[in-house]
């Protein structure tokens, strides 16, 4: 329902990215924009951690980054969304 109320800025965005001494890439499954903000989010078809694992947290602060500088001046995060909601 969130993605219907918000405004679509880009599905499947391909990401290529230095961050910390690494090359990265990958996909924002999608970005959407709610008021000024903007919000980048990664599907999971998995279930739902009790705690994100330290290679998700690594890849949310690097999209989050990409976002920011897309997107100057403006609010930006990057969350997960889990497809299959419950913890392990």
């Amino acid at each position: 329902q969130r993605a219907c109320r918000g405004r679509i800025e880009a599905r499947e965005a391909p990401v290529f990215a230095s961050w910390e001494g690494k090359a990265w890439s990958g996909v924002i499954d999608l970005v959407l924009r709610e008021g000024d903000a903007v919000i980048g989010v990664d599907y999971k078809v998995m279930k739902m951690p009790k705690q994100l694992p330290a290679e998700y947290e690594q890849q949310r602060r690097v999209y989050q980054e990409v976002l920011r500088r897309l997107f100057p001046g403006q609010p930006v995060s990057f969350e997960f969304w889990w497809l299959i909601n419950s913890p392990r």
